[in-house]
C-alpha cells in the first residue's frame, strides 16, 4: 500500500497533467473563437446580405449593427483577459504587487486620519462640507432603529452573526472548524468579552476531556492579528483579502446583517439591487433616451480598502454605539507571512475584503453621499425617477450596490468632486457620465445592448468547459453572431458523459442546454411508479434527465446529549469521530481528519440551518464534487418556468418592484427559435453525424 506522501505526489502529478490539458484546451478554443469572429467581421465588411443566414432569412438584417460589432470586438479582446494560467509563474510577482498596493492604501488611510485630526471637515470645500452634513443627517434617520437595538443590549442581536464561507485565522473554511476551535482567535480583549458573555448566555460551545466529557473548559479566545492573502482577479492582477479572526468574523457579520436589513427597508436590498443597477445602466446607455434623469454610472478603485476611521466616524456621528461596535468587531492588525514586508502591521483600513460589514457599509455610505448631493438640489434618492416611456412603472433613478453607483446624469460631476475630495479614487475607465456606454454590476451596455464578453476565467474541470459552452451559445444567440466552429470544437473535446442534455433554462454547468428537437430519449408518458410516488402525478408527457449538480460534503454527527429533549439555546455538544474525506475526483486524498475530542456548538448551528438530519454541511477549498446522482423531471422541456420568464424588449417589473429581465428578443419563443437554428447549423460530428444529446 502506497504511503501518504507517495499518494500526494501521485495526486499532484495528476493535477498538473489536468491543468496542462485544460490550459491547452483554453488556448485551442480561443484560437478557434478568433477565427469565427474574424470571419463574422469579414462578412460584415463585404456587406454580405446572408451574414445572418444561420438564424434564418427573416432576420431582416443586411449586416451587423454597431452594437454587435462592439460586442464582437469586446469578446475578441476579453475572452482570455481574466484567464488564470495555473502553470504560469507570474502569479508570485502579481502577489507582491498586490501587497504593495494594499500597504500603500493602508498608509494612505493613516494619512487621511491624521489630516482629519488636524483639520476636520473644514479641510474640504464648502460644497463637500454641505454634502457630508446632509449624508450624516440621512444616516441618522436611516440607522435610528439599529442604534436603538445596539444601545439596548447588543447580546439580543448577536445571534444575527454568522461565519462566512471563507477561512478564519487558525481555522479552516468550514463552519465546523471555526466553531469547534477550543480557543478561537479574536481581534481584541473587548471582542473576547462580548464573545464570552454570548457563550455563557447561549451555551458554552466547548467540552473538555475525551469523547464528550462533561468537564467544562473556559472559552478564552486568543488575541491575534488577521492574515493578509490575495486571490486572482484576472490574468494580470490579484486582489487583496484580509482573513479575519474567528470572533471578528462572527461580530462583523452580525453588524453586516443589521445594515443589510436597513438597506431592505430603504428599497436598496442587496439581494435585488444588482438587477436594478443593470437596468438603470441599460437605460442610461440609450442613444435616444427620452425623458428626465438619464442615469450615469460611477465605479471606484479599491473601494473596500479606501474607507478610513475618521470618515466613517463623522458620518456615523449620530450612531455612536453602532460605530463603537464596528471598531470593537473589526481586526486592528494584519499579519503578512512572507516577503520584505513580513510582520504585523496596524490596520488603518476600516473595512477590508473579508470583513462582514464592509459591503453593506459601502452601500449605505455611498447612498448617503448621493442623498447629500440630491438634497442640495432640492430632491432625494426617493424622489427622482426615470421617466423613459418604455418603462412601466417608473423606476427610481438612483442605484447603489457596493461601489457601483448610479444617479441622474446632471448630478454626476458634483458627486465625483465630493468623492475625490474625501480621498476616494474614481475609476475613470468604468465611470460614464455621458455617452451611449454604461457599465454596472457585471454588464456593459451600449445603446441598450449588453456587449459584455464571455470570460474564460479558468478551466479546472469538465463542468467548467460545459459552462463555457453554454455561455458562448447564449452570446451567439443574443448577438446573432455565428460561433458554430468554436462550439463544435468544444463538443468534440467534451467526454461523452458531459454531453448530457438539460433544458435551455438549466444552470450553465449542469449539461448542454438544448431545445427538445435535439434531444434523444427519455420522453415518457407514464413515469415509473417509484418516481411517480416521489413527485406526484405526471403530466401527459415529460422528460426524465440527470443534470450534473454539486453534491455538498456533509459530516455525520452523533447525538450524545439528547438533542430531541433540548432547545437550540440549551448547552449541548456532539462527539465527532475521526473520518477521512475525499474531495475532488482523485481517490485517496486526505484533506482533513477531525480530532475525536472536538465538540460543536450545535444550538446556533441548528438555528442557522447548518445542521440538518444530524448532518453538518462542510465547505472545501477545492469546491464541491459534481455528480449525476439525482433524477429531475421536466414537464415541458422548452417552456421557461414562470419565475424565469423573459419579459421581452420592454422593461417590466414584478409586484414588488423587482426587475426581471431585459432582452433583445420579443419573447422566449423567439429566442428559442434562434437557439434551434444555431444548433441546427453546427458543423457535424466526425463521420458526418449531426449533433444529438441524451438526457440520461
Amino acid at each position: 500500500m502506497a504511503s501518504l506522501s507517495e499518494e500526494k505526489q501521485r495526486i499532484n502529478a495528476y493535477k498538473e497533467e489536468q491543468n496542462a490539458l485544460f490550459v491547452a484546451l483554453a488556448e485551442k478554443i480561443s484560437g478557434r473563437l478568433k477565427s469565427d469572429l474574424q470571419m463574422a467581421r469579414d462578412q460584415y465588411q463585404e456587406s454580405d446580405s446572408n451574414v445572418h443566414s444561420v438564424y434564418g432569412a427573416d432576420s431582416g438584417s443586411q449586416g451587423y449593427d454597431l452594437e454587435t460589432l462592439i460586442a464582437i470586438r469586446s469578446l475578441e479582446e476579453g475572452f482570455m483577459k481574466k484567464f488564470v494560467d495555473p502553470l504560469s509563474d507570474t502569479q508570485k510577482q502579481l502577489e507582491v504587487e498586490a501587497l504593495d498596493r494594499f500597504l500603500t492604501k493602508n498608509d494612505l488611510c493613516r494619512c487621511h486620519d491624521e489630516l482629519w485630526d488636524n483639520g476636520g471637515v473644514s479641510q474640504f470645500s464648502l460644497i463637500t462640507q454641505m454634502v457630508l452634513g446632509e449624508a450624516q443627517d440621512a444616516l441618522r434617520i436611516w440607522l435610528a432603529d439599529v442604534e436603538n437595538m445596539i444601545s439596548g443590549n447588543i447580546l439580543d442581536v448577536m445571534p444575527l452573526g454568522a461565519m462566512g464561507p471563507g477561512k478564519a485565522v487558525e481555522s479552516d473554511e468550514d463552519i465546523f472548524s471555526k466553531l469547534s476551535s477550543r480557543q478561537p482567535t479574536s481581534p481584541s480583549e473587548a471582542a473576547s468579552e462580548f464573545w464570552a458573555i454570548f457563550c455563557n448566555r447561549f451555551g458554552d460551545p466547548r467540552y473538555g476531556g475525551s469523547h464528550g466529557s462533561e468537564a467544562l473548559i473556559p472559552c478564552k479566545p486568543i488575541i491575534q492579528a488577521a492574515k493578509w492573502s490575495s486571490v486572482a482577479k484576472d490574468a494580470g492582477k490579484r486582489r487583496s483579502i484580509v482573513t479575519p479572526t474567528v470572533v471578528s468574523s462572527w461580530l462583523t457579520a452580525m453588524i453586516g446583517n443589521l445594515l443589510a436589513q436597513v438597506l431592505v427597508t430603504l428599497g436598496f436590498g442587496i439581494e435585488t439591487q444588482s438587477d436594478r443597477n443593470r437596468v438603470l445602466a441599460c437605460l442610461g446607455s440609450l442613444l435616444h433616451f427620452v425623458g428626465l434623469n438619464r442615469p450615469a454610472t460611477i465605479d471606484l478603485k479599491d473601494s473596500s480598502d479606501s474607507f478610513y476611521e475618521r470618515l466613517i466616524g463623522y458620518l456615523l456621528h449620530f450612531a455612536p454605539n453602532l460605530f463603537r461596535a464596528m471598531k470593537i468587531s473589526r481586526d486592528r492588525f494584519v499579519e503578512v507571512s512572507k516577503g520584505v514586508h513580513k510582520g504585523v502591521h496596524k490596520l488603518h483600513i476600516f473595512g477590508t475584503m473579508g470583513n462582514g460589514f464592509t459591503f453593506p457599509l459601502q452601500t449605505l455610505v455611498y447612498l448617503s453621499l448621493v442623498e447629500g448631493v440630491l438634497r442640495l438640489n432640492g430632491t432625494s434618492v426617493f424622489q427622482v425617477f426615470c421617466s423613459e416611456p418604455r418603462i412601466r412603472p417608473r423606476i427610481r433613478a438612483v442605484g447603489v450596490f457596493g461601489d457601483d453607483i448610479i444617479l441622474p446624469e446632471r448630478f454626476y460631476n458634483t458627486l465625483i468632486t465630493v468623492l475625490r475630495e474625501i480621498g476616494l479614487i474614481v475609476n475613470e475607465d468604468k465611470s460614464f457620465g455621458e455617452g451611449p456606454f454604461k457599465e454596472s454590476c457585471g454588464t456593459d451596455w451600449y445603446n441598450g445592448v449588453n456587449v459584455r464578453p464571455v470570460f474564460c476565467r479558468d478551466l479546472t474541470s469538465w463542468n467548467d468547459v460545459v459552462s463555457l459552452f453554454n455561455r458562448l451559445v447564449d452570446w451567439s444567440v443574443e448577438h446573432e453572431v455565428y460561433l458554430g466552429n468554436t462550439l463544435a470544437l468544444i463538443l468534440r473535446e467534451l467526454p461523452v458523459q458531459y454531453r448530457n442534455a438539460v433544458p435551455p433554462w438549466a444552470s450553465y454547468d449542469s449539461g448542454i442546454r438544448v431545445p427538445d428537437v435535439f434531444v434523444d430519449g427519455n420522453r415518457v408518458r407514464d413515469l415509473s411508479r417509484p418516481l411517480q410516488s416521489a413527485i406526484g402525478p405526471a403530466g401527459p408527457s415529460c422528460y426524465v434527465y440527470k443534470p450534473w449538480a454539486a453534491k455538498p460534503k456533509r459530516k455525520e454527527i452523533e447525538d450524545r446529549h439528547g438533542l430531541d429533549q433540548m432547545s437550540p439555546q440549551t448547552r449541548m455538544a456532539f462527539t465527532v469521530y475521526p473520518e477521512t474525506y475525499q474531495y475532488g475526483d482523485e481517490p485517496g486524498l486526505i484533506v482533513k481528519t477531525f480530532d475525536p475530542d472536538t465538540a460543536v456548538w450545535v444550538g446556533l448551528l441548528t438555528c442557522h440551518g447548518f445542521v440538518r438530519d444530524t448532518q453538518l454541511s462542510l465547505r472545501s477549498k477545492d469546491g464541491a464534487i459534481r455528480q449525476q446522482d439525482r433524477i429531475r423531471v421536466s414537464h415541458s422541456w422548452d417552456s421557461l418556468p414562470a419565475l424565469m420568464r423573459a419579459v421581452g424588449s420592454s422593461i417590466t417589473v414584478d409586484h414588488d418592484d423587482t426587475i426581471l429581465q431585459w432582452s433583445r428578443f420579443d419573447s422566449w419563443p423567439s429566442r428559442l427559435e434562434a437557439l434551434k437554428k444555431l444548433f441546427g447549423g453546427l458543423p457535424s460530428q466526425p463521420g458526418g453525424l449531426r449533433w444529438r444529446f441524451r438526457v440520461t
